[in-house]
């Protein structure tokens, strides 16, 4: 495995926490219910 692979697949572990994570957010907020959210 390359440098550059291993920079890659530490990335991609390191991204998906955050993507996970907005993805959640995401569906909170649009999912009808929770006034929390609503301005």
């Amino acid at each position: 495995m390359t440098i550059g692979e291993l920079i890659g697949l530490a990335s991609t572990v390191l991204a998906l926490p955050g993507s996970i994570v907005a993805v959640i957010e995401l569906w909170q907020m649009f999912k009808p219910g929770h006034g929390r959210h609503r301005k």
